[in-house]
């Protein structure tokens, strides 16, 4: 559309694809093309510029394809990013009315359609590899006087799972002689070996576009909630809807304010995202406010840091003779009643806790958390529980979805100290002759602390022995390469792989003493 021709010989038109070229209105109203229609034939003036819009994109379709005068090259896609691209219409037409010639894209490389240059070559060799065309074979002989040997070697390994691993020494350069981790660096670890390395060791980072994504959004509905409650406490179920509804808007007002020239790129989008936020927060803050009013536990800290210089020390474990394993973090929230500790995390998407992951050293954080504060003279004493707590607004009847879950101590009177009627309405209800899979005994929390220390070391250990290997394990709440941005690395993200398996609490507890009694603390 900003073309002049002034009569070249050849047009070269490229990305004659349906929907690209001729071009499709987007409709950024509120009204489809259809019921723009029905409005109109009610004789409601209401502008409707699809027909107007779609001629012009003829007009330009004819202007540019007529513009040569000795010929035309039209090009489309067959796939883009995976999916299937149909070519526009106005390309079958010239199929059919004229004497063209065409070319498709064979299914395997031809000699007259190889890349132009071999850096090229081995890009196109690294796809070639996912695929069993033969393409690989023919780039190889097309590469083998090009000096890249190992390059080539290299891609093509990459086609079959190998174990990855580096010496004792590189890991030491890598990592250090302390090595420092969080509980979310440790879940890494041992959800795929190779992304940790990838994204700790290597420091391999995807480049994100400047955006409002949902870790920006998980950043103020955190902030909001560790304000609302160290301001406020129990006293928010004292507040009114009216009140809440103005303290979230505060909230907002200031984290927003915090931003370094945010009112500079505030668009019409950015509003709307916050109001959202905003009403997720109301509902949210307003659900908060309704278990505190029935609750015994009172909160005695929100965003504690474990550090050398936080709230509590960090958590040091020595590995080997080869350094120490150093573990810092950042809780929620802290409650207490008659001795009892619980922590509270708070989850802006769905996360659930599963107690076999953990036998996989995954889906650890919560209760990595709780054996920290546990063991401490500030804050220590009896564990109630790990609870995570949905930072979402739900507009449906179902109790399951609103209220928390964890792993909570089996004592009828600790639950009913979190929810005074034991409905299942905040946390899961319990029952002494059958509970849940969210119970365990008291005593259970000390063999999973246990267990706790020796998959600790035995992660460190691992780390510096150089075990890189692309062996992912699915949790039962999440894969392993569902959001991994290395996984076009290592390749092996659609092939099988191991899965945590669904077990009882009790044959976890099993496996859990089992495994400490073999490898010890």
């Amino acid at each position: 559309d900003r073309i002049r021709p002034s009569r070249p010989k050849y047009a070269f038109i490229m990305g004659a694809n349906q929907g690209v070229f001729p071009r499709l209105q987007q409709n950024g109203g509120l009204f489809t093309s259809g019921e723009r229609e029905k409005t109109i034939a009610l004789n409601i003036d209401i502008p409707d510029n699809t027909f107007s819009f779609a001629v012009d994109e003829e007009c330009l379709l004819y202007s540019n394809i007529c513009c040569a005068t000795c010929g035309v090259f039209i090009s489309y896609a067959t796939v883009i990013d995976g999916a299937v691209m149909q070519a526009s219409s106005f390309v079958n037409d010239i199929k059919n009315t004229f004497n063209s010639s065409y070319f498709e894209e064979p299914s395997s490389l031809q000699e007259n359609y190889l890349p132009e240059t071999f850096e090229d070559a081995l890009s196109w060799l690294c796809d070639a590899s996912n695929n069993d065309n033969g393409d690989d074979k023919t780039l190889v002989k097309a590469l083998e006087n090009a000096q890249f040997d190992d390059r080539i070697t290299a891609i093509l390994q990459g086609k079959t799972r190998t174990k990855h691993s580096i010496s004792d020494d590189t890991a030491f350069k890598l990592f250090g002689n302390k090595l420092t981790m969080s509980p979310s660096k440790f879940d890494t670890f041992n959800r795929c070996r190779f992304m940790y390395f990838c994204r700790y060791g290597l420091r391999v980072e995807s480049i994100q576009p400047a955006e409002f994504n949902a870790m920006q959004r998980g950043t103020i509905v955190h902030y909001v909630l560790e304000r609302a409650v160290e301001d406020y406490g129990k006293n928010l179920s004292q507040l009114s809807e009216t009140q809440i509804s103005d303290l979230v808007d505060k909230y907002i007002a200031e984290y927003l304010d915090s931003i370094a020239g945010y009112n500079d790129i505030e668009t019409p989008y950015l509003r709307y995202l916050i109001s959202t936020i905003k009403r997720t927060l109301k509902y949210v803050v307003g659900r908060l406010a309704l278990e505190f009013a029935q609750s015994d536990f009172d909160v005695v800290k929100c965003e504690l840091r474990i550090a050398d210089d936080g709230d509590l020390p960090a958590i040091k474990i020595p590995i080997d003779d080869k350094g120490s394993l150093e573990l810092k973090g950042m809780i929620d929230r802290v409650d207490k009643w008659n001795g009892y500790i619980r922590i509270v995390d708070y989850k802006t998407g769905h996360r659930d806790f599963k107690l076999p992951d953990i036998l996989f050293g995954q889906n650890m954080q919560m209760l990595i958390y709780l054996y920290a504060v546990s063991r401490s003279e500030k804050y220590g004493g009896k564990t109630a529980g790990i609870f995570y707590m949905p930072a979402s607004r739900d507009k449906t009847d179902n109790k399951s979805a609103r209220r928390m879950n964890g792993l909570i101590s089996a004592n009828m009177e600790l639950v009913t100290a979190m929810e005074k009627e034991n409905a299942g309405e905040f946390v899961p209800k319990f029952s002494e002759k059958s509970p849940s899979d969210s119970y365990i005994k008291e005593e259970d929390f000390e063999k999973i602390f246990g267990f706790i220390e020796s998959k600790l070391k035995r992660t460190g250990s691992a780390i510096y022995n150089g075990d890189i290997d692309a062996d992912p394990v699915d949790g039962l709440d999440s894969g392993a390469c569902k959001y991994c941005e290395y996984k076009n690395v290592c390749r092996i993200g659609t092939q099988p792989h191991k899965q945590v398996p669904k077990l009882t609490n009790s044959e976890v507890l099993e496996e859990i003493e089992r495994q400490v009694s073999e490898n010890g603390i």
